[in-house]
């Protein structure tokens, strides 16, 4: 999968006041099995750039390339995890996990097989059957991942 930023910028519109300019000018280009890390303090721009490059939201100018094609609106290739869990109350971890898949038309053999899967990879198969409320809060983000990473 090769990502392609060229010339992004994102400004916020702000009433009495000039825009707040979230990105300006940013270039990036990640190869295929490659690693990239988005550092930088708080207020400066990587959770605004995650969303335009999840689709969640449009750049003021310049353009994303996933594969060779734009980024106009959320891609099913990607998932995102959130500083919040957005875990469902009302699902287990089991089909929190799963849910993703469920969106995407699998199986729910196939949904169940996969989510045991990741569960065990985020270290938490003996919590398959419990809520949201009944973990902590590392736990919580074990199962955001394990969700982002069974699509």
């Amino acid at each position: 999968m090769t990502l392609i930023i060229r010339d992004l910028a994102k400004s916020f519109a702000t009433e009495g006041k000039p825009p707040v300019e979230a990105l300006a000018s940013l270039n990036l280009e990640v190869l295929d099995h490659e690693f990239v890390s988005v550092l930088g303090p708080s207020g400066c721009g990587k959770t605004t750039l995650l969303r335009i490059v999840a689709g969640l939201e449009t750049a003021t100018s310049g353009t994303v390339e996933l594969d060779g094609g734009a980024v106009t609106r959320p891609c099913p290739r990607m998932a995102m995890i959130f500083q919040e869990y957005s875990l469902y109350p009302w699902r287990n971890v089991l089909d929190n996990i799963a849910f993703g898949l469920e969106v995407k038309g699998e199986p729910a053999a196939e949904r169940r097989k996969v989510a045991a899967q990741y569960l065990d990879l985020v270290s938490l198969a003996d919590f398959a059957y419990h809520y949201p409320y009944e973990l902590s809060g590392g736990m919580r983000q074990r199962v955001a991942v394990a969700r982002a990473l069974a699509i």
